[in-house]
């Protein structure tokens, strides 16, 4: 019982994310970019290494100059963006130091779908767990 409990919990937990994530997307606005900085790490995960890399931006909003940074890391692979390049962002003026790119908006979002997955083996695990006759 303790397993589908969780896995409520989880799916509770899945939708959270997946709300915050489908509001930061419509409410994004586009804006034209200079990329500014780069800033590259190298990521170990389960003994491999790949390189991460987060650009920073700055826009005009309207009213003022920003600086704004990726909301999260970019594998190195699909980084195809240098100090100097104009891009377009996406931004959310309830989070205007935040950027997506636009080949960025999914309509799920990723830490949603973990949750949804946890959710599922723990329900999975919860029923295979039950007692027979209940």
């Amino acid at each position: 019982m303790a397993f589908l409990l969780f896995a409520l919990i989880a799916a509770g937990i899945g939708l959270f994310f997946q709300k915050c994530h489908t509001d930061r997307i419509k409410d994004a606005q586009p804006f034209t970019a200079e990329v500014i900085n780069r800033q590259e790490n190298i990521t170990v995960r389960r003994g491999m290494s790949y390189t991460v890399c987060r650009p920073m931006v700055r826009y005009n909003n309207g009213s003022k100059d920003m600086i704004a940074e990726h909301y999260n890391s970019i594998r190195a692979i699909n980084c195809q963006y240098h100090q100097g390049d104009t891009v377009t962002v996406f931004v959310d003026k309830r989070m205007p130091k935040s950027f997506f790119f636009p080949e960025e908006n999914h309509k799920l979002s990723y830490e949603a779908l973990v949750a949804f997955i946890a959710a599922g083996l723990l329900a999975l695990c919860g029923i295979i767990m039950m007692p027979v006759g209940v």
